[in-house]
């Protein structure tokens, strides 16, 4: 295989729709995942109380106005949602990456395979996690 010279922010997208594919799969899990947790919180507490009102008592001025319990939630969890999407993203772009590059490598030995060169070999970084494959692909050439 040829090699290539590093680039990591001009060569993050090496199969661009797919890694696009994953990264939005990902945040609309993680923000999905937020909804869930809103609705249900709200859900446990009209349960147990009956109402989605809450009353808070104000000791400076001896009132108690009421409030809507999503309101109190509101900013907490917006400021949870931005923090899961923003992590949700990261992952996706490590995750997406992680998963484009053997596929994209697999592509390109195959198609040296085709070219007749029998005697390219599949190499990962990834020692692990890819290394049984590398190897049967490999064999296969040899």
């Amino acid at each position: 295989m040829k090699k290539f010279e590093r680039k990591p922010v001009g060569n993050f997208f090496i199969k661009k729709s797919l890694q696009l594919r994953l990264i939005v799969r990902i945040v609309s899990a993680v923000a999905l995942t937020t909804l869930v947790s809103l609705g249900t919180m709200v859900l446990v507490y009209f349960i147990k109380y009956k109402t989605v009102v809450i009353y808070l008592y104000d000791k400076s001025t001896g009132e108690i106005p009421r409030e809507h319990i999503v309101f109190l939630l509101l900013p907490t969890l917006i400021f949870s949602a931005l923090v899961n999407v923003a992590l949700a993203v990261g992952i996706g772009f490590y995750a997406s990456r992680k998963y484009a590059i053997p596929i994209y490598k697999l592509e390109q030995w195959c198609s040296l395979l085709l070219q007749g060169k029998l005697t390219a070999l599949l190499q990962f970084r990834e020692k692990e996690e890819l290394k049984e494959l590398s190897l049967k692909c490999n064999e296969l050439a040899r």
